[in-house]
């Protein structure tokens, strides 16, 4: 029997599609990724015109992650603040290394341009510019800190 030829090159590219994802897989595991350990995790937490609240906010989810950091980084995003919030940031990262501040202006898209900046494989969102309260902020934290 005759195989066409449109079926080898497809059984051709499905086995070297197949041999790049167990080469992907051992340099994985060479590397050290797959030795169990968890995967890096940034919490990204995004903040517009916060002066009042912002300090006390990070300060509480810094002690709350002293004893055991549940993150790599803490990237904070400074969407367009036109208060002291950028001033606040700068100060507090001065003291904490755990902290990545970014100041991006108004236009920007504050999650898409933060995620480059992440080090982490997987991000933890808190939108404390339109989306988390100020009343929900110690449950949201208290369940992310307590996964």
């Amino acid at each position: 029997m005759l195989i066409p030829y449109w079926m080898t090159v497809l059984i051709v590219s499905l086995a070297l599609y197949g041999l790049w994802h167990v080469g992907r897989d051992l340099h994985g595991l060479w590397a050290g990724r797959g030795d169990g350990r968890a995967p890096g995790t940034s919490l990204v937490v995004i903040v517009r015109n916060a002066e009042a609240s912002i300090e006390d906010r990070l300060r509480f989810l810094l002690y709350e992650t002293a004893l055991e950091p549940a993150w790599q980084e803490i990237v904070v995003v400074d969407h367009g603040s036109d208060d002291l919030t950028p001033a606040i940031l700068d100060r507090l990262a001065a003291y904490y290394p755990l902290l990545k501040i970014i100041h991006l202006p108004l236009a920007a898209r504050p999650l898409a341009d933060a995620a480059a900046y992440c080090q982490g494989e997987i991000l933890e969102i808190l939108d404390l510019e339109s989306r988390v309260a100020n009343a929900d902020w110690d449950a949201a934290l208290r369940r992310l800190v307590c996964r």
